[in-house]
């Protein structure tokens, strides 16, 4: 009997420990799981989950997304423009279409894109055909139209070109640079002066280009009335001079004083200057016109040109 009640209290105390060495193993467990999860977890994305990823994974698509960003953006072509006989063909194409319902609108882009090679080629036919002042009556009339903006560039593109060639044109070809003087004062007068008869939309595009018109009538007579070619001057580039004021000095007195001053200027010292008697007389009239309201009496044409020769 003692014996039995000696063993039940070892028995208890046998299993207690029992329990506290899986309770310890357990935690134990637990703990090292644990350590691992927050190892994996740090590795990783740092949203919870601990996945490792081998590097060999992964390593194609870094390469190519590095690939990628290096690569040079490609430029782009430029445009070809187009040619006077492709803008053509073009617009001959499309009207071929007889497209009806919107015939008046490709009338009108064929018109704007046209309008700056027509400019060009009519410059060219008043300076080298001899039709300047036609030329120059039909972009008067054309400057309420849509395309005159493109049409107008044109001619001052080609206007400026003919300019940069002065001296070739007016050692090599005569006619053609006495024609070009009279053009840009022909245009001047039909298409920059009188801007009161215009409409309000044309009207600030009109004072630009105007005012770049404008510049080439005054540049023209700083070119002729200076050193060196003031004493080689021929009589039909004085007579072009003079016509030039009497077409468009009172819009220039109008429109730009400061300038038209300096010109005075300048046409003085021209008179002082030149060393021809007749060059003298003809500069002189240049003067005078503007005192006689840009008009030329009667009996100044015949004492100026009828004795210019004599």
């Amino acid at each position: 009997m003692a014996s039995d009640r000696d063993l039940g209290p070892r028995n208890a105390d046998s299993t207690q420990s029992q329990g506290f060495q899986r309770m310890k193993r357990t935690e134990s467990s637990i703990s090292s799981e644990s350590v691992l999860s927050q190892r994996s977890s740090g590795s990783g994305s740092g949203h919870g989950v601990g996945v490792t990823v081998p590097k060999e994974t992964l390593a194609p698509f870094i390469g190519e997304r590095r690939t990628k960003q290096s690569t040079p953006p490609k430029k782009e072509p430029k445009k070809k423009a187009m040619t006077e006989r492709e803008m053509t063909d073009a617009a001959a194409g499309l009207r071929a279409l007889r497209i009806g319902t919107i015939s008046t609108e490709i009338e009108g882009w064929i018109t704007s894109k046209s309008a700056e090679t027509i400019g060009s080629a009519l410059c060219q036919h008043a300076i080298e055909g001899g039709g300047g002042r036609s030329v120059a009556k039909i972009c008067g009339v054309l400057r309420d139209s849509p395309s005159a903006f493109a049409l107008y560039r044109g001619l001052l593109s080609s206007v400026s070109q003919y300019f940069e060639c002065r001296d070739r044109l007016r050692a090599d070809h005569f006619r053609m640079w006495i024609s070009f003087l009279a053009f840009v004062a022909d245009l001047y007068a039909n298409v920059g002066g009188g801007k009161d008869e215009v409409s309000d939309q044309s009207l600030i595009f009109l004072v630009t280009f105007s005012g770049e018109l404008v510049n080439f009538v005054f540049q023209v007579f700083d070119y002729l009335l200076r050193a060196p070619i003031l004493e080689t001057l021929k009589i039909e580039e004085l007579e072009s001079l003079i016509s030039v004021l009497l077409s468009v000095g009172y819009d220039l007195e109008r429109e730009c004083p400061d300038q038209l001053s300096l010109l005075k200027d300048l046409i003085r010292d021209a008179f002082i200057d030149v060393s021809e008697p007749w060059a003298r007389k003809m500069i002189l009239l240049l003067l005078e016109l503007g005192a006689s309201g840009w008009k030329l009496p009667a009996e100044a044409n015949e004492y100026y040109f009828q004795q210019t020769t004599n």
